[in-house]
């Protein structure tokens, strides 16, 4: 009840919703694929540093991870990274698996474990979502979790690509390590 009171003081409405339902989605998955029941609370704390500031985020993080933000310091990147170190430091989560679940549910990367994909694919695809094709996505990874994935990785290539955005390096080494295991070696 009091992580539930600090998430409701760290975030708007809104974003709190968006949480809940992402840790909805989260149970739903984790049921289907019989995954490890810690994706849905990575899954419920994966935003709770999203609100912050720019510099707040950055003085939170530090420099532990400045290899993997590769010069990527920008609130989109960051805020997963902020919200694993948040985590750690102010509520006293330890478990590596929730922490790498929430640091990389933006940019994915490679050698993802079933608890870091659900709480990636949670993220893009809770019912609270409405973007073109995402009805697509959802029924994608239901059928076949890494397929939909890959569906939803495509997805946001192609609308990084068409804003004329960087894209993070662990997005494509995730998309890449995910087409071998969909399709084998290309």
């Amino acid at each position: 009840m009091g992580i539930n009171m600090d998430m409701k003081d760290m975030l708007s409405e809104k974003r709190y919703n968006h949480c809940l339902r992402t840790k909805e989605m989260a149970e739903k998955l984790c049921d289907r694929y019989n995954i490890d029941k810690k994706a849905i609370d990575a899954a419920f704390y994966h935003d709770i540093c999203k609100e912050l500031s720019l510099s707040d985020m950055i003085e939170l993080i530090g420099d532990k991870y400045a290899n993997d933000i590769d010069g990527m310091y920008n609130k989109s990147i960051l805020h997963g990274y902020a919200g694993a170190k948040f985590l750690e430091t102010k509520l006293g989560i330890l478990d590596e698996e929730i922490l790498s679940a929430v640091r990389y549910h933006t940019t994915g990367k490679k050698n993802m474990t079933d608890i870091e994909k659900v709480v990636y694919i949670s993220d893009a695809i809770e019912l609270g979502r409405d973007y073109p094709n995402v009805d697509k996505i959802r029924e994608k990874v239901f059928e076949n979790l890494n397929e939909g994935i890959l569906m939803e990785i495509d997805y946001k290539i192609k609308m990084l690509i068409d804003k004329k955005v960087a894209i993070h390096k662990n997005t494509i080494e995730f998309r890449n390590e995910l087409i071998k295991e969909v399709y084998g070696e290309k």
